[in-house]
């Protein structure tokens, strides 16, 4: 019976001066290459004298390497790929990435040519490699999060709403967010079903496909177009705050002032929502209700125009 004898197939054997040349752009010593290595300093010290590694030290070599070429292509430079390798990071239970390299189901690299994982879509990198346009990830090492991306630039606003507002709010419905380029516009995707029994607030999701000038990470308060409807509203100015409550100052067929507490809601526009405590057609102090008293007298003027007051010397 003839045949061919077959050879084992395995990764060919690293050389040892790709060893130190990783070793030094980790500012490593002798001890600490051997021991990413999983050898003793003799053993490592002796892989010199051969000029090559042997068995799983070329892989774990080879997985070094692309992991500081890609901590160097995504970072910007060498020095920063490395510092991130050994900084411990809380996703891996306060271990470094190079730690975690070392576990025999992380020490498979691919074979050459690298595949490559390609997004279908641009995007945007967010911290701790702030904001860095890109186009494809090529290569990461398994089980770490090394990059968060901001697919097409989007973003989503998350508001906390009290029971009672979160019941009003549905997914669809439009928010604006201010911002110093005008008003950025989006739209609920997801509404919590319930509210947190510490702080009695529910969560919405809003998608922001066009932020503008919106940053990640940053506090904008915003409004939740939830429909039309009628309300009793009053010009923020005539509504005064004493003793943790808000007022308003009626006005009699007197001009005598009376001091009413309201409940008030939303406020748009320059105007304020009153939920209770003032009834259609009640007439209010709209200019100095600040500086009145229950019971002062006052003269009454009609008040301008908003047109002819924004026209007037």
């Amino acid at each position: 019976m003839s045949g061919t004898r077959l050879k084992r197939l395995g990764l060919a054997e690293a050389s040892f001066s790709r060893a130190e040349a990783a070793r030094g752009r980790m500012g490593w010593g002798e001890a600490e290459m051997a021991s990413y290595l999983g050898v003793s300093v003799r053993v490592y010290r002796s892989r010199r004298v051969r000029g090559r590694l042997r068995g799983a030290e070329s892989p774990k070599l080879e997985l070094l390497e692309l992991t500081l070429e890609l901590g160097e292509r995504v970072l910007g430079s060498a020095d920063a790929g490395c510092e991130w390798l050994q900084r411990p990071l809380p996703a891996l239970g306060g271990a470094r990435p190079v730690d975690h390299d070392q576990h025999p189901e992380n020490a498979h690299p691919p074979a050459k040519p690298y595949d490559k994982a390609r997004l279908s879509y641009a995007g945007t990198f967010t911290d701790p490699w702030k904001a860095n346009t890109i186009r494809a990830v090529e290569w990461a090492t398994a089980k770490i999060t090394l990059l968060r991306l901001i697919r097409n630039g989007r973003l989503e606003w998350r508001a906390e709403l009290s029971a009672d507002d979160l019941a009003l709010v549905e997914p669809g419905a439009t928010v604006q967010l201010p911002s110093r380029d005008g008003l950025i516009t989006g739209r609920i995707r997801a509404v919590s079903p319930g509210v947190d029994s510490q702080t009695r607030t529910g969560t919405i999701h809003a998608d922001l496909p066009e932020p503008g000038p919106l940053q990640p990470g940053t506090y904008v308060e915003g409004r939740i177009v939830t429909g039309r409807g009628n309300a009793l509203t009053v010009p923020t100015a005539s509504v005064v705050q004493r003793d943790g409550h808000a007022y308003v100052f009626t006005v009699d067929a007197k001009r005598l002032v009376h001091r009413v507490r309201v409940a008030t809601g939303a406020r748009v526009n320059g105007q304020v929502e009153i939920l209770d405590g003032l009834e259609a057609g009640d007439r209010v102090v709209e200019q100095g209700a600040g500086f009145l008293g229950d019971g002062d007298t006052v003269r009454v003027v009609d008040a301008r125009p908003a047109a002819a007051a924004a026209t007037a010397p």
